[in-house]
């Protein structure tokens, strides 16, 4: 709490929930995210996850023993030209997104609220301009690369996990 951009870092959307971890740690990768995981496990720190910060019900925050892990740097994405499925990291807002694939020609099932947080959207339902044709943003999920709680990293999908 006392480092140069503790403040800024742990910054929320909606002011409402308390918000004071203990720690704030941003991730820029995958190895990143497996290793907060490893270090929040063996140290006993709750995690919550920040990909946007908009969640009204204050789970991108936590407040006391625990460390806010922030995705908002982790952006990746990939997009398969034959299959057009993409792969998208977990730091994508939904305004970036677009800004990203919309001059491709390309669209994704996503939320119609620019600041908010892909990954946590998608996880959440995500409703969309698009979804009358293409149902929620979650219902267009192939497959997630999740982090455990020991820091390794499975895919789940609809053949395994």
């Amino acid at each position: 709490p006392t480092s140069p951009g503790y403040t800024t870092a742990k910054q929320l959307f909606n002011k409402f929930p308390p918000n004071s971890p203990d720690f704030v740690y941003s991730c820029r990768n995958l190895e990143d995210a497996m290793k907060v995981v490893s270090i929040a496990n063996r140290h006993n720190l709750t995690i919550a996850i920040k990909s946007g910060g908009t969640s009204m019900e204050g789970f991108s925050t936590c407040s006391g023993n625990c460390i806010q892990v922030s995705l908002s740097e982790y952006k990746t994405y990939s997009i398969d030209k034959t299959t057009m499925a993409a792969n998208i990291s977990a730091g994508f807002s939904n305004g970036e997104l677009y800004s990203e694939l919309f001059p491709k020609n390309l669209a994704v099932v996503s939320g119609t609220c620019q600041p908010v947080g892909f990954a946590g959207l998608s996880l959440g339902g995500g409703l969309s301009i698009l979804m009358r044709g293409n149902g929620l943003a979650t219902d267009n999920i192939l497959a997630l690369q999740v982090v455990l709680y020991n820091g390794t990293v499975v895919i789940a999908d609809t053949n395994q996990h």
